[in-house]
């Protein structure tokens, strides 16, 4: 994932609101499904993120002093969660909304079709299942390419400790993909591989 440049922050900071539009939009999806992670309700998370940047463009001039910014946003984003969480006015929520891990249907058999949709539910199920930082270390590294020492950063744990809770995350997936293909012969009586769904490379290369 690329890098928020000292460029962008001084643009920001110098009141570039185009500069400032760039960021938002590129961390906005992000941040939000990390505030998830945290309160389980898309209005809060929304407006936890929507305050974060307020605050960034409110206080921007001190941006360039910020060595990494991007850490620092998702920090904000944790912080502005658990205070709403120590909230007294904090209710609770029911999720209902799952992962943002998608597999293309194009190009394949209706049967491959259907086969991939029920094993995304079966990954999706296996992600929300796991236990939340496991979840927060998954999500900030597969999905948000971040590195080990970054997410260390912003979740207050130890490289090694994100080493170890990524490496549950995996087995836990992997797991799932091969009781599910296990289970799926295909026509010819033989099991389904990886190899033969196609669509299934995205999930591939996010269990790489």
């Amino acid at each position: 994932m690329k890098m928020i440049n000292s460029t962008l922050k001084n643009k920001i900071a110098e009141g570039d609101q185009k500069a400032f539009s760039e960021l938002f939009y590129n961390y906005f999806h992000r941040l939000f499904r990390f505030a998830y992670d945290f309160v389980k309700n898309n209005e809060t998370a929304e407006e936890i993120v929507e305050d974060v940047f307020f605050k960034i463009w409110e206080r921007r001039e001190r941006l360039p002093q910020i060595e990494n910014l991007e850490t620092y946003l998702y920090v904000a984003v944790k912080n502005h969660s658990y205070n709403f969480l120590k909230s007294p006015k904090n209710k609770l929520f029911v999720s209902i909304s799952g992962n943002t891990y998608q597999i293309p249907d194009a190009h394949i058999s209706p049967e491959k079709s259907l086969l991939t949709k029920e094993l995304q539910q079966k990954i999706d199920l296996a992600i929300d299942q796991l236990p939340e930082k496991c979840r927060m270390v998954f999500n900030l590294v597969k999905e948000d390419g971040l590195k080990y020492k970054e997410v260390a950063k912003i979740m207050d744990i130890s490289t090694k400790t994100v080493e170890n809770q990524l490496r549950i995350a995996l087995g836990k997936i992997n797991d799932t993909l091969k009781s599910y293909l296990d289970k799926h012969p295909n026509k010819k009586g033989k099991q389904i591989k990886l190899s033969d769904i196609a669509s299934l490379l995205p999930i591939l290369l996010l269990l790489n």
